[in-house]
């Protein structure tokens, strides 16, 4: 007699931290261009094109509101400083350059913002770079008592600068600042410098504004300073952690609430400024195999896409692993081409099919979902080839017209031979042998002519036996096959060049097989 058992929707996100059927339910152990809202699977954010290529690889791309008026876009090549439009933020589509020699130093930039301009500087850059919106040209912050800064922040009203060379001596450990509200007098009441020798001396890392204090990171230790409220001693230091730090100076971002960086353990941690964690763990067997301690220092880089709630981090490959942080849950997209990832945003307006002009017949190839009515953010993003795009939710489809694979896989699942709740896992684990008949996806149709892959696999995800349905007005996927095993997987998939599903629900129609007895078997058999 077949029996039913509803398979909880793999919605916690992706988790190889523990054996697939050890996972809680609703993680999966593998997925790829899959996104996790309203209890739903749906496609990740697709992209669009924005502009051609400038003049070399795109490092930084970045925001700056010196106005409510004026909301600059901006970015940064190896050689380049460009702005977004030309007079005014996007009165033309193009990115304008503002340099007019290229700029000095190597890898990528640190930046911030205040006091009505934009700061940025690197390695050997000889000096702070600072651009005061809307003019046509950049200098260096004058006056300034060092001739290299690796770092720059904006705190406790002074523009912040880390790990710099003084009088051709390297001061690594060192943090120098102007007096208040004026970053061109560094030698006034209210300047000076802080060296950062506990819990050891090391150099700095980086640095963040996070709620009411500065945290400077080293390699293996968080340090805060705090605003002392006093000229005589601006700031006083506050050693926070030991042992915990980075080596990766631009995987540093915060959403406000939490800093996000890749640990110098090669996990990924949050730090919320009175404790540690160790957000990564689900996902760190796959970074500890994959971080290059040496050559990914200058190279990895981490973004916040705030409209999403999502930390995005990229480790120098076609993948990019992306923190849900509202829900703890961790997704892998493929981005081939992508070299940098935008702290800059557009808002959009897209078009719905309440303002649609023209014949039907012009809009035959347009999916019913992807012209609902809303609001949305698209983020800026350079790829490869120098050129950008814009990544966003409302995006169907990629830039280059690829197709996108995506999928999801269940934890491995046992028979449920005991009086459990419909699916929850039975301990009595893989003794019984059992019979999947079929499988039932429940989706939400969206006009999608793209066919589903329903999968099950018996062997932990190592081979699969597929089952091809088409969407339709029901809005159920029934695969009927017969597969035995005593652990099952199972797998939704699509690949399209422009992806719409909404999976919502998975039953399994099985028929148990009883114990199974290893009778009669010649010695040393393994069934």
């Amino acid at each position: 007699m077949p029996q039913y058992a509803r398979r909880a929707l793999p919605i916690g996100g992706m988790n190889v931290g523990a054996p697939a059927e050890g996972l809680p339910e609703g993680q999966s152990p593998n997925l790829q261009n899959v996104r996790f809202r309203f209890n739903e699977i749906r496609p990740g954010p697709g992209s669009a094109p924005l502009a051609g290529p400038v003049d070399s690889e795109i490092l930084v791309i970045a925001r700056y509101s010196p106005d409510d008026i004026h909301k600059w876009t901006v970015m940064l090549t190896d050689k380049s400083f460009y702005k977004w439009g030309s007079a005014s933020p996007g009165d033309v589509s193009v990115w304008t350059k503002v340099n007019a020699t290229d700029l000095a130093g190597t890898g990528r930039w640190d930046y911030t913002t205040g006091e009505d301009c934009f700061f940025f500087t690197r390695k050997n850059a000889a000096g702070v770079y600072r651009w005061k919106g809307g003019t046509t040209s950049i200098d260096r912050v004058p006056n300034a008592p060092f001739g290299d800064a690796r770092y720059v922040e904006y705190f406790n009203n002074r523009l912040c600068v880390g790990n710099v060379t003084e009088g051709g001596k390297s001061w690594a450990n060192r943090i120098r600042y102007p007096v208040n509200g004026n970053h061109e007098d560094w030698a006034g009441n209210g300047s000076g410098f802080l060296d950062v020798y506990e819990p050891e001396q090391e150099p700095i890392q980086g640095m963040k504004v996070l709620s009411n204090r500065l945290v400077v990171l080293r390699q293996h230790s968080l340090t805060d300073l705090v605003a002392s409220g006093s000229i005589a001693q601006v700031f006083t230091s506050e050693q926070r952690t030991a042992n915990v730090g980075t080596l990766f100076p631009f995987t540093v971002d915060t959403n406000g609430t939490m800093l996000f960086f890749l640990g110098s353990d090669g996990n990924v941690w949050g730090w919320d400024g009175s404790q540690l964690q160790a957000i990564g763990m689900p996902l760190y067997k796959i970074f500890e195999n994959l971080v290059d301690m040496i050559g990914g220092q200058s190279l990895y880089f981490g973004r916040v896409y705030a409209f999403m709630n999502e930390y995005w981090l990229w480790l120098g490959g076609p993948q990019i692993y992306i923190f849900d942080f509202l829900q703890n849950r961790w997704m892998i997209d493929t981005f081939p081409d992508i070299t940098a990832i935008g702290d800059a945003e557009f808002y959009v307006t897209p078009k719905d099919w309440g303002h649609a002009v023209g014949p039907w017949s012009d809009w035959s190839l347009v999916t019913w979902s992807s012209m609902y009515s809303r609001a949305t953010s698209r983020m800026i993003a350079g790829l490869s080839d120098h050129s950008t795009v814009t990544i966003g939710k409302d995006v169907v489809g990629r830039s280059t017209g690829e197709l996108i694979d995506c999928f999801v896989e269940t934890k491995d699942y046992y028979s449920n031979q005991s009086n459990n709740p419909i699916g929850v896992q039975d301990p009595v684990g893989p003794f019984v042998l059992r019979t999947c008949e079929r499988l039932l996806l429940m989706y939400m149709y969206t006009n999608d002519p793209d066919v589903f892959e329903l999968a099950v696999s018996a062997d932990h995800g190592k081979t699969w036996t597929p089952f091809r349905v088409t969407p339709n007005e029901s809005g159920f996927a029934l695969a009927d096959w017969k597969v035995s095993g005593n652990v099952l997987r199972f797998r939704i998939r699509t690949t399209s060049k422009a992806p719409v599903f909404r999976w919502q629900a998975l039953i399994e129609e099985f028929v148990p097989g009883g114990p199974y007895q290893g009778l009669d078997q010649p010695s040393g058999y393994a069934p």
